[in-house]
């Protein structure tokens, strides 16, 4: 009897075990507490990161680790890296940049661990001052829509071309980021439950998209000229 019992805890044991990285714990999303949108060529700029577990709104964490702040300029793929230093008080990351070109870039932020790579809003950096409040890249074609779902992306055969918008609806109970490696594709930041973003097709190309953490949401998203 002995034995069938400490078989049954085990089973039981194990049975949590295996469900437990969907439920709790393990990585989370990193986000921008503000939008950076007054940035200057050569001029440095001060960001502040935060950290969702599960990228849960109300599950902000801080750790002693610093996350990596990789920016790359998508014409030139020019590479800006900072290191962004935990502040215990606020539960935030911050940061000081200095972009030397003008034009878009796409930045991500990680610890190499617990917080997964992410994505960040596209940041337009200006060649200077005066061009503050100016519109960037933006599609002014049709709009496609693009569905997020947990475990999938829903690409319609509606063929999407250069100067169109893309606009990514989170339908999942879960948050995601869309992301590509190319520096082509302009990359999705979190994405809760019910929200939209809306990125611009400027590239033609086919790009490999696909979630952190979830390995298993991969996609391949063509933009035709």
């Amino acid at each position: 009897m002995r034995y069938r019992l400490l078989a049954a805890a085990l089973a039981a044991v194990l049975s949590l075990a295996a469900v437990a990285p969907a439920t709790a714990g393990g990585w989370a999303f990193a986000e921008l507490v503000s939008p950076v949108d007054t940035v200057v060529a050569g001029k440095p700029v001060q960001i502040e990161l935060r950290v969702l577990g599960h990228g849960v709104p109300d599950q902000v964490s801080t750790t002693g680790s610093p996350l990596s702040v990789v920016a790359t300029h998508r014409e030139s793929g020019a590479v800006v890296k900072a290191e962004a230093l935990p502040d215990m008080a606020t539960r935030t990351y911050r940061a000081t940049m200095t972009f030397p070109t003008s034009g878009a870039w796409k930045w991500t932020a990680t610890d190499g661990g617990w917080v997964v790579l992410t994505s960040l809003p596209q940041l337009q950096v200006h060649a200077d001052a005066a061009d503050i409040g100016t519109t960037g890249e933006s599609g002014a074609g049709h709009i496609v829509r693009v569905t997020v779902r947990d475990g999938a992306f829903e690409i319609p055969d509606t063929p999407i071309h250069v100067g169109d918008t893309i606009e990514w609806t989170n339908e999942g109970a879960l948050s995601h980021i869309v992301m590509a490696s190319d520096s082509g594709f302009e990359d999705v930041p979190l994405l809760q439950p019910g929200e939209t973003y809306r990125t611009a097709a400027t590239v033609a190309g086919t790009f490999g998209i696909f979630c952190t953490p979830h390995t298993g949401m991969v996609a391949r998203l063509v933009i035709e000229p």
